[in-house]
């Protein structure tokens, strides 16, 4: 019988001291995280929650790092983040449009490229489901959030002026992370499918309780639990939601039809 493991982050708020003072709270992340944390126990996960200053770097790579210790072939490891997403300048030369984008967790950002190599660590045949309610998380990899001059919803991006000042105060913090890691990055054999909030060049949003996308997926996963397979179920959302923000599904690793075209958190 297949293990089923998930974690969900969600942060509201971060530590200003390593922001540069910069906060810029939201309202709903902790609410996704213990939604998607009741789905998913209701799935037959067995489920974590890491929510506020639980919710460091330390912390959520640790939890990666032990389902990767601990499932094989066959089983699912399900992450969800919701909260701000940010952009560090590319210091090792790996991004095409001169960035890397982030989880803005709590006390220091979560690049792309760490979560490439937390992957790689999986064994063949584990199926990784990622959902991302946070802005730039089309791939997690590239592109930058356009503006928008609307106030309908609160946007989960960290401001051009935050970023850079985030990483002017912590230049050799983020330049130590980013030569760290191993170069060429390993390959990533398990199957990595990453359902976003949004397309990179979008914004996610949040009102009511809820970012706009995870309301969306608890909406469709309610009428009945849904019965179609992960690309359905990702166009089914998509349908739901204004053009301004259109999630995507993106998969990475090794190709794996049978996880294609089972039913969405199915352990």
């Amino acid at each position: 019988m297949a293990t089923g493991i998930s974690v969900h982050i969600g942060v509201n708020d971060v530590d200003p001291n390593h922001y540069g003072g910069w906060s810029s709270p939201l309202k709903a992340c902790e609410n996704d995280a213990n939604d998607m944390h009741t789905l998913a126990a209701g799935a037959g996960f067995r489920s974590r929650l890491l929510v506020a200053a639980d919710a460091t770097r330390g912390a959520v790579t640790g939890v990666i790092e032990a389902a990767a210790d601990e499932l094989a072939a066959g089983d699912i490891f399900f992450l969800t983040f919701a909260g701000h997403g940010g952009q560090l300048k590319d210091m090792d030369g790996d991004e095409a449009d001169g960035k890397d984008e982030t989880w803005v967790l709590y006390d220091g950002q979560l690049l792309d490229d760490e979560l490439s190599v937390l992957w790689a660590a999986f064994d063949p045949g584990v199926r990784i489901l990622v959902l991302s309610d946070s802005c730039h998380s089309g791939s997690v990899s590239k592109g930058e959030g356009e503006d928008d001059d609307d106030d309908d919803g609160e946007a989960r991006h960290m401001p051009r002026g935050a970023a850079l000042e985030t990483q002017k105060k912590n230049y050799e913090f983020y330049d130590n992370i980013q030569f760290s890691l191993p170069d060429p990055r390993p390959d990533i054999t398990a199957t990595v499918r990453l359902i976003s909030g949004c397309q990179d060049n979008q914004k996610s949003k949040e009102r009511d309780g809820n970012g706009d996308f995870t309301r969306a997926l608890k909406k469709l996963w309610a009428e009945g639990g849904y019965d179609g397979d992960y690309a359905s179920f990702h166009r089914a959302i998509q349908g739901s939601m204004p053009t301004k923000q259109q999630p995507n599904h993106l998969v990475l690793g090794k190709s794996n039809a049978d996880y294609d075209d089972e039913r969405p958190f199915t352990v």
